[in-house]
């Protein structure tokens, strides 16, 4: 009998079942038969995709929901009676952490936590389209089959989600967990970043809760990062630490299932608030790195969130007034996001950031003090901008002679400012009842005009007097005084990078003024107790977040280095007898020479890393004036005609004269 070739078959759905297709168009018999649609073999080729109706997947999802609430229920009752044999709930035990399922991630077997994402999907013509490649498309035609293990359900019953949502892995982190996350978030970061809607982010939250396809993936993105915030203000950063974990997940799942979304919705206000909190996720993350690109995004979606407040100013309706107060807080929020930003780091000014930096401030420095806000939100908003005049003040005065008379004068107004604003402030905590929100004491409020001085004497290009010298020196000092106070007494909210920009700034400072200043003229500017208590605080704070963050080792090291040069044998000699001290080694270190060639090896290897994570120049500027200085007596107080005059470089920082 001769061989005949096969005929070919041109029916997914005839193939798949090992039939003979009568290639009917535009259905085969068999397609007819079953309602399926007839899907030719070869019509997209591209990837090996095979074509599935919705409408069978939405049914498959269904049965899949209901069978994992059934096998929750079944858990919940199982772990209810263990407990009570027992005597008692562990509390959290019952929410199984992510890296009980890392021996089980890649199980071949039919059975698959409920964290794993369903493959990538796509809508062409109503009928989702899969990879026909993966081999996990198997269970689909088989929902028995992908039924969850009972010993991943061990959470309550409400933190199931809809496996509807594409790629959602949050089932194992429980509701009890994201409402805690939740409640973290707007009690301790909302009254700092009042940009969001409580409100209104709750509804969206309670009924993502219910079904996570009744929100909009917009709102979810910001949504899942407000939890993700919430989370690490929780974390305390410990080995297994499961808020730390459930936060990058939030995180990653935010930006992986709805980043598109986000950046191509309508609503200006929307993308800024998803930009400025993808910025605070930063602060709070164990690493800076996506600083950077989030600062841009803030700045463009801001300024598009004014375009659009300007075209809708004739626009005015109960509904819009509501509005208008809410994007105001927004726009305020992304300028105090910018300065603290700018004020910290240094990053490669493009002209398009360099633009939009400039039209915030301009925009910003026009706004009026809103009436209807009785919180400390505006001082604060009006603190910022005081340090935004102070930052691009001093680009334009670099242009100027040293001698300019205009320098001062400018330098003694934003003095002023300054001063006035710590008077306001005052008078207005004095006069408020007090609440929870450590944001909003006294002690922490003035630890901000402390930075506001920093930044003005930092930046500042003119000659100093010794009286600022010694305003200087006793606002650094105060300043890590009162923040080691803080975060001692409320740990949860004060381990930001920012936090740590700042009080490595202070204390570069703090040794910059004591390494400048004659060792006759020390008693007489400042009170040596007081700084060598700033700078023993300032210590302890870059110890406790070097052994939170790896990336932060290099500060810790790099002021240790610096005490080594700036005090030498005498720093050892004033605190051998503090109790303070808790690192003997640290004593060590600062009795070593200061111009050994292995401590500038090390300084520069250090200065090196510092401006690899973008360090504001200026601070690097004055780590690397002490490198190049032997010690304070090699300075000539006969030649000179200022006490001492410091150029570094164009920048004139700390430089100071005897007044006559």
């Amino acid at each position: 009998m001769s061989a005949r070739s096969p005929r070919l078959i041109a029916c997914v759905r005839c193939r798949r079942r090992k039939k003979r297709c009568d290639r009917a168009v535009p259905s085969c018999g068999e397609c007819t038969k079953t309602g399926s649609e007839c899907v030719p073999v070869g019509l997209k080729t591209d990837g090996n995709l095979t074509r599935v109706p919705t409408a069978y997947l939405q049914q498959l999802e269904s049965q899949m929901a209901a069978l994992q609430r059934k096998a929750q229920n079944q858990s919940l009752v199982a772990d209810a009676d263990t407990a009570d044999d027992h005597g008692q709930v562990q509390q959290e035990s019952s929410y199984p952490s992510p890296f009980d399922n890392s021996n089980n991630e890649n199980s071949e077997s039919g059975s698959r936590p409920t964290g794993d994402p369903i493959p990538r999907e796509e809508s062409v013509d109503n009928v989702m389209v899969f990879d026909g490649d993966d081999t996990t498309m198997s269970n689909l035609y088989s929902p028995s089959q992908s039924i969850p293990d009972p010993q991943y359900q061990s959470q309550p019953a409400g933190s199931a989600f809809n496996r509807s949502q594409p790629r959602h892995d949050l089932t194992c982190i429980g509701s009890d967990w994201l409402d805690h996350y939740a409640e973290i978030y707007f009690r301790h970061a909302q009254p700092q970043w009042s940009f969001l809607d409580e409100d209104d982010w709750n509804t969206k939250y309670q009924a993502w809760m219910t079904s996570p396809s009744a929100v909009d993936d917009t709102h979810v993105f910001i949504l899942l990062l407000a939890l993700a915030v919430g989370a690490l203000l929780s974390s305390s950063y410990r080995q297994n630490c499961p808020y730390l974990t459930h936060a990058s997940r939030l995180y990653e799942t935010a930006v992986r299932d709805y980043l598109g979304s986000i950046t191509q919705h309508q609503s200006a206000l929307t993308r800024t608030q998803a930009s400025i909190l993808m910025v605070i996720y930063s602060w709070h993350d164990s690493s800076h790195n996506i600083l950077q690109n989030s600062i841009m995004m803030v700045l463009m979606n801001c300024q598009n969130l004014i375009d659009q407040m300007r075209a809708d100013e004739d626009k005015q309706s109960e509904n819009t007034t509501a509005l208008r107060s809410l994007q105001r807080r927004c726009i305020m929020s992304c300028h105090i996001v910018n300065e603290i930003v700018s004020s910290a780091w240094s990053y490669p000014q493009s002209f398009v950031l360099e633009t939009l930096d400039d039209k915030m401030f301009q925009y910003a420095s026009k706004m009026q003090a809103g009436l209807e806000s009785p919180d400390f939100y505006e001082p604060l908003f009006q603190l910022r901008c005081i340090q935004s005049k102070i930052r691009h003040t001093n680009k334009r005065l670099r242009l100027l002679d040293p001698s300019d008379p205009f320098r001062e004068s400018f330098r003694l107004r934003l003095k002023t400012e300054l001063q006035d604003w710590k008077t306001s402030i005052q008078l207005l905590t004095s006069s408020t009842p007090s609440d929870e929100v450590v944001y909003h004491e006294t002690q922490a409020l003035l630890k901000l005009y402390d930075y506001g001085v920093s930044i003005l004497m930092q930046e500042n290009l003119s000659i100093l007097c010794v009286q600022d010298i010694g305003q200087l020196i006793e606002c650094c000092s105060g300043a890590c005084r009162t923040f080691r106070q803080s975060q001692q007494s409320n740990p949860l909210i004060y381990w930001t990078w920012t936090a740590l920009m700042y009080q490595f700034r202070l204390g570069v400072m703090l040794l910059y003024c004591y390494f400048i200043t004659p060792r006759t003229m020390q008693t007489p500017i400042f009170s040596y107790e007081s700084t060598l208590d700033g700078i023993q605080s300032c210590r302890l704070t870059l110890e406790n977040f070097s052994t939170r963050w790896p990336q932060s080792v290099v500060y810790f090291q790099a002021f240790q280095l610096l005490a080594d040069k700036a005090f030498e044998s005498s720093y050892g000699e004033a605190i051998a007898n503090q109790t303070a001290l808790e690192s003997p080694e640290a004593l060590t270190r600062c009795l070593t020479s200061g111009s050994s060639g292995e401590w500038i090896a090390n300084m520069e290897t250090v200065v090196m890393e510092l401006k690899s994570q973008h360090v504001h120049h200026a601070v690097v500027a004055l780590i690397q004036d002490i490198i190049k200085r032997s010690s304070v007596e090699d300075f000539n107080m006969e030649a000179i005609g200022f006490v001492p005059n410091l150029d570094l470089d164009s920048l004139g920082l700390f430089g100071f004269c005897v007044p006559t």
